[in-house]
C-alpha cells in the first residue's frame, strides 16, 4: 500500500503534467490563429534640396508571426529583410548572394 504522500506526490505530478499540456495547446491554437498577411506599399521622400526619391515595399507576413520586406527602390537596387521568431533578424545581400544576421534588432 502507498502511504498518503507518495499519492499526493503523484497527484501533484499529474496535476502539474496535465496543466502543462493544457497550456502549450492554448498557446499552439493563439499561434495558429493569426491571420497571415501582405502589405504593398510606396514611399516618396523629399528632401530639403527638393529632389524628391520613392521606394516600393511588400511585406508579408506569416500565421506564425515571421516577417519578409523587399523594399525596391526607384533604381532597381533591392533590400531583403527577414525576421524568424526564436531566431532573430536576417538581411540579405544580393550581390554577395549572402545572408546575414542583423546584430542590432534585439
Amino acid at each position: 500500500m502507498l502511504s498518503k504522500k507518495t499519492l499526493l506526490l503523484v497527484l501533484v505530478v499529474a496535476l502539474a503534467a496535465v496543466a502543462g499540456i493544457a497550456a502549450k495547446s492554448i498557446s499552439t491554437a493563439r499561434a495558429k490563429g493569426a491571420p497571415a498577411f501582405t502589405i504593398f506599399g510606396n514611399e516618396i521622400s523629399v528632401h530639403p534640396d527638393g529632389s524628391k526619391t520613392s521606394s516600393e515595399q511588400v511585406r508579408y507576413v506569416s500565421a506564425n508571426g515571421n516577417t519578409r520586406s523587399v523594399v525596391t527602390d526607384a533604381d532597381g537596387h533591392v533590400r531583403e529583410y527577414f525576421f524568424e521568431n526564436g531566431r532573430g533578424s536576417f538581411v540579405v545581400s544580393h550581390q554577395r548572394k549572402l545572408l546575414f544576421q542583423d546584430k542590432h534588432v534585439p
